[in-house]
């Protein structure tokens, strides 16, 4: 007589994850960039990988605990509303998630860039990147630092930023120099004698800003340390457009996977959430990239609009069937039902729209968009 598999009530199951070590996820995640990058060819930009550091605030279920830990984004005003601050780095080209940190609500946006740029370095030694960042990531340190361990980058500058040197800037691409007078001395000593010691010494660098034309029309100024003979003025201004790749995952991760919607009030069980939740992500955008590579979307009868995998089916399509996959041994078989995956999403594609854009809301979207007492499935 077979023995029937053996129950686990509510409180079992969740006593048996209160012993797993979300950092545990986080390897996994790690697990698969690192084969992906070891094992695959991936799409570069003139030998760079284009990579874009950015943060964003998560809400999470406001309890004693999580507002001890993570803080809270809400005003006097407002009602109590724990928030964690991640932070991400990803590839631009590839769609990928190559890293992810979960931090206080505030947190320093660039000493997490930095670390991020050390596990790329982990993930895919010796390759060549060049980091894409906004406005709030410029400081003289910075550039000075990812100047001398030659790390590429375009970031956005502020108004405010280097405006003594910017306002005699005859075109649209030009180099300047930044001398360290005592007021920018000061900002770079705050990180240890042996550094300011080593850049104070150096006296200046040189800065090179491409001023472009975004779409919507706003000018903005980039500085990079990329070459003009490398890269010209416009691929420059290409480059940063690309950082709006990091804002479509982020909506990804909010909206099709509902990384807000969690399982628990624990910040355990939330930060197992939120690192499984970035594992899916990727390996929603692997089998979206297969559907969108196959030869058979291409063949589709013509459209008005270009068009492209459906996403909130596609994760929808991954949820129902990942977990069977996974559990498959016979590797053969295991292909075949991935395959079939790919194929089904792939007949679900949705027209992209030009042109067409949507006000943010965040007062009726924020704070209370999910229960603690109706979790999703996965």
């Amino acid at each position: 007589m077979t023995k029937q598999a053996e129950s686990i009530s509510k409180p079992g199951y969740l006593k048996q994850r209160m012993k797993l070590n979300p950092q545990a996820i986080r390897s996994l995640c790690d697990f698969h960039n690192s084969s992906l990058y070891q094992e695959e060819e991936m799409e570069t930009m003139k030998g760079y990988f284009v990579l874009a550091a950015d943060g964003s605030t998560i809400n999470v279920p406001t309890v004693e605990e999580t507002l001890a830990i993570y803080g809270s984004s809400s005003n006097k005003r407002s009602r109590l509303q724990a928030t964690l601050g991640m932070s991400c780095l990803y590839d631009l080209l590839n769609n990928v998630l190559l890293d992810v940190t979960i931090n206080r609500h505030k947190f320093n946006d660039r000493e997490q860039a930095r670390e991020h740029m050390k596990k790329f370095s982990e993930i895919a030694p010796g390759r060549k990147s060049i980091l894409v960042l906004d406005r709030n990531y410029p400081s003289i340190y910075e550039f000075m630092k990812w100047n001398k361990i030659d790390q590429k980058y375009v970031v956005r500058l502020k108004k405010s930023d280097f405006r003594k040197e910017r306002i005699g800037l005859e075109s649209a691409d030009e180099t300047i120099n930044i001398a360290l007078d005592s007021g920018r001395r000061h900002k770079i000593s705050i990180h240890g004698a042996d550094e300011y010691a080593a850049f104070a010494e150096q006296g200046s660098f040189d800065l090179r800003v491409v001023n472009i034309k975004l779409d919507g029309g706003t000018e903005v100024s980039l500085a990079t340390n990329l070459s003009k003979e490398e890269f010209g003025t416009e691929e420059i201004g290409q480059i940063y457009q690309m950082r709006w790749g990091v804002e479509t995952v982020f909506d990804m991760l909010k909206n099709n996977l509902q990384i807000e919607n969690f399982t628990g009030t624990k910040p355990i069980l939330i930060e197992q959430d939120i690192y499984a939740c970035i594992y899916l992500c990727n390996l929603a955008q692997d089998m979206i990239a297969d559907a969108e590579a196959n030869n058979k979307l291409k063949d589709t009868p013509p459209y008005k609009h270009e068009m492209a995998v459906n996403k909130t089916y596609a994760v929808g399509v991954l949820k129902e069937d990942l977990i069977i996959v996974i559990l498959e041994r016979d590797k053969r078989r295991k292909a075949e039902m991935f395959e079939a995956m790919v194929a089904e999403v792939q007949r679900n594609i949705i027209p992209i729209r030009p042109d067409r854009h949507y006000e943010r809301n965040k007062g009726n979207l924020s704070g209370r968009k999910y229960t603690n007492t109706h979790k999703r499935s996965y």
